[in-house]
């Protein structure tokens, strides 16, 4: 039973640990995103006028902001790829595999011990219904021997002779 107090202490302390490590993995992609964007949004502004006052004399202003937005749109993609391979998947996969491993042993532990008590159910009603096929035959002699004494006992006190005494002695 300590065992099983122990595996469900087990698994509570693992989901705990596994919503912590999520929301501290959560919150260190949403600092970085927010920082990429905020990035993004000055170096951008910036660089984006800068290549489009350089590419409107060799191209023209149609071009020149065609050329700027597709590297824009090429740089948004690789900030979000990045941000996407940075997850640490091994801290939570060990902790899900403690969990895992916590709660197989608890449904085992479980297991047994229903078990168990189906048993002495059955074992409880099979005596219940039948009292004298459960003594081994080893137990029936002393229990006779003791029922004969008690009764010799009985009748000692009510001084009803033995049938034994009635043999020795004829009167």
């Amino acid at each position: 039973m300590k065992r099983l107090f122990n595996l469900a202490r087990l698994v509570g302390r693992s989901e705990k640990l596994l919503v912590r490590a999520q929301l501290r993995q959560m919150s260190r992609k949403t600092g970085l995103m927010s920082l990429a964007g905020l990035i993004a949004v000055f170096g951008l502004a910036l660089l984006n006028g800068a290549a489009f006052f350089l590419l409107e004399t060799v191209w023209g202003q149609p071009g020149a902001a065609f050329a700027v937005a597709v590297v824009d749109f090429t740089i948004a993609a690789g900030l979000t790829m990045y941000v996407q391979k940075s997850e640490d998947e091994t801290e939570i996969e060990e902790i899900r595999s403690i969990r895992d491993r916590a709660t197989r042993d608890l449904e085992k532990e479980v297991s047994a011990i229903e078990s168990e008590l189906t048993e002495l159910r059955r074992e409880v009603q099979n005596f219940l219904h039948h009292p004298l096929e459960n003594f081994k035959p080893s137990l029936l002699v002393p229990l006779m021997k003791a029922a004969t004494h008690g009764l010799q006992s009985v009748n000692k006190v009510n001084g009803t002779p033995r049938p034994s005494e009635d043999r020795q002695h004829p009167t």
